[in-house]
């Protein structure tokens, strides 16, 4: 299925979120997820699943001085 993740398209057969976000990298740590201008809380985001042409924002928070 086609998602838009940070105004990018990707591909995916993956239909939870969680998968598909340890399929990018994503530290599941630092991160904050939006789908369709909804924020995910983080405690939702192993129940969340993602369709067809969603639109993801992936936010990445790093620390340093």
């Amino acid at each position: 299925m086609k998602l838009f993740v940070n105004d990018e398209v990707y591909e995916t057969e993956t239909t939870m979120l969680v998968p598909f976000l340890e399929s990018l990298n994503i530290d599941l740590k630092r991160a904050v997820v939006v789908i369709d201008d909804m924020p995910i809380q983080k405690d939702k985001w192993h129940e969340t699943e993602i369709k067809p042409e969603q639109r993801l924002e992936l936010l990445e928070f790093v620390g340093g001085g």
